[in-house]
């Protein structure tokens, strides 16, 4: 009776409309998040540095084409702003200064004060300052340096909200799409964020004016801005901490995910807990106690008195002990355990490529395979549309694989983990080598970051299967841990490719990039786990 209750209720559920709104609300941080690595481009005058190189033998890409210079998509600059490449390195990476400040406390709030008002918080916050944005690019780059920095502060509890919100709400055997459609919409806002900036900030020529070129760039910032508030007010409607505060959830779905959430924890406690009669599997002869403990449930779902109203059954001789602050995780376990070193390592050598590829792609298809704006904007965004589509297929595969038992969970997590970091690793380094064929470096970038897809059901979904309890605290620490590269990548592009225009710089770019994430991947094979570790029981204390 356990496995199909509810199952087929998913269509019309509550669970479904907070994954969904949870989907959107990563959307919307991702276009905040990625629309000034677009714009800059118009910001900042860049023309007289662009024309010296097409006469420069550094310009690799257009060696071919020095004797006919009109074969380039010359990218006229409207840009009022005299930045320099050190200058925009740090504006592109100051809101990953801000992002990896709140990670931690982030974690450790949602405990207490569980995804709500933080989630409000994280979307609202963002939004207003994109809509100060152009506003503070007229003060100075020290201003919009500043402003992404508290933006990256907003959105330092985005990703353990999403772990918080689908450890209390999702149940294990639908956990991979659900964390799969959520953080789809990082590409998704991605995509969407730099398609709609790349036609905004695309230069068009004054009438009258010869030589003259004006950018609708600011536009790009309100209107995010705008979407974001409106959001935000959604969000305060519709999303609630746990399934028995939420006041229009019917009693049949609050008694499925209660449990099937509190049968997860009971089943993955440690033999000695659980008592000797107690395994894992569920014995053929306990029907009748399943059925009553399912009807216990719906009445207690239908007269809930508290935020843990677990009936005191058999199948939960003990109430989990509420996680509320610093105190109740158990660190030291924690960071002994290999699974999560697995998870936190993985998350690192990822978000190196990752962050490279976000921040710098728009750069190296402008200044270095010479596309327009318009052109940039959407060939930047084609990758991560790949990457959601690639993601939602791999959670589907995954769940059919975990539901029917052709493989553990663990397994699961190691493949999906290998094939996304093998397969982006080989992909980036061949975009490196293949120089400046145009197309060919678009059909790379295409596949490489779209395999990555397989990532949500791989060290994204991960946390969750370790501890649930914990999920938003393990996701908080590794997405700490992995905003150090959003901060050293784009430096370290613009320490190596200078002008942003010598193909030969950009390969050690690329094959820096690749040998980073295999070293992820290796790792991942030897240390990922699929299995509820022993720490992550939090039991009442008698």
């Amino acid at each position: 009776m356990s496995r199909n209750y509810g199952r087929n209720d998913i269509f019309c559920s509550n669970r479904l409309s907070i994954i969904i709104i949870a989907f959107l609300t990563v959307t919307t941080c991702y276009m905040v998040r990625v629309d000034v690595n677009v714009t800059l481009l118009s910001m900042v005058n860049f023309t007289s540095t662009f024309n010296e190189s097409l006469v420069s033998t550094n310009y690799l890409c257009a060696t071919t084409d020095i004797t006919k210079p009109s074969n380039l998509e010359v990218v006229h600059s409207t840009g009022s702003y005299f930045w320099d490449s050190k200058t925009q390195g740090y504006i592109l990476g100051a809101f990953y200064w801000g992002y990896i400040f709140t990670q931690i406390p982030g974690g450790i709030l949602l405990l207490r004060y569980g995804p709500k008002w933080l989630g409000a918080f994280c979307i609202g916050g963002s939004a207003i300052l994109d809509l100060l944005l152009p506003t503070a690019a007229e003060l100075g780059p020290g201003v919009l340096t500043a402003l992404r920095i508290f933006q990256g502060l907003c959105q330092g509890v985005l990703m353990p909200m999403i772990g918080c919100i689908v450890g209390r709400w999702i149940p294990p055997n639908e956990r991979s799409r659900a964390t799969a459609f959520s953080l789809a919409g990082c590409q998704i806002g991605t995509i969407f964020g730099q398609m709609i900036a790349g036609f905004f900030a695309q230069p068009y020529p004054v009438p009258d004016q010869p030589g003259q070129f004006l950018s609708n760039w600011p536009y790009v910032h309100y209107c995010f801005g705008l979407f974001g508030i409106v959001l935000v007010i959604i969000w305060c409607f519709v999303v609630y901490d746990s399934p028995e505060q939420h006041p229009r959830i019917s009693p049949e779905e609050l008694a499925y995910l209660k449990y099937t959430l509190t049968t997860e924890s009971n089943q993955t406690r440690p033999l000695d807990e659980r008592g000797v009669n107690e395994t894992n599997e569920e014995p053929e002869n306990n029907v009748e106690s399943k059925r009553s403990v399912v009807i216990g449930l719906r009445q207690s779902a239908a007269h809930p008195t508290s935020e843990n109203n677990f009936p005191d059954t058999d199948e939960n001789p003990n109430h989990e002990r509420p996680i509320y602050g610093f105190r109740d995780v158990p660190w030291k376990s924690l960071f002994r355990s290999a699974p999560f070193w697995s998870i936190l390592i993985c998350n690192v050598t990822t978000n190196w490529s990752w962050y490279t590829m976000i921040t710098c792609m728009p750069t190296y298809m402008s200044r270095v395979l010479g596309f327009s704006l318009a052109k940039n904007g959407v060939l930047s965004s084609i990758p991560y549309l790949m990457q959601s589509v690639f993601a939602q297929f791999a959670a589907f595969l995954s769940d059919v694989v975990i539901t029917r038992q052709w493989a553990s969970v663990t397994c699961v997590r190691k493949l999906n983990n290998a094939i996304s970091m093998g397969g982006m690793g080989l992909g980036m380094l061949a975009v490196g080598l293949i120089g400046c064929n145009r197309f060919g470096a678009v059909a790379l970038l295409v596949t490489s970051i779209g395999i990555l897809g397989a990532a949500s059901s791989g060290f994204s979904t991960n946390p969750v299967d370790l501890a649930p309890n914990y999920a938003g605290v393990i996701i908080s620490l590794a997405n700490a841990v992995a905003t150090i590269p959003g901060i050293l990548g784009p430096l370290f592009v613009g320490y190596i490719t200078k002008d942003g225009t010598t193909q030969s710089d950009w390969l050690i770019v690329f094959g820096v990039c690749a040998g980073i994430i295999w070293f992820g991947a290796v790792f991942n094979l030897f240390a990922t786990s699929g299995t509820i570790q022993p720490w992550a029981h939090n039991r009442r204390r008698s």
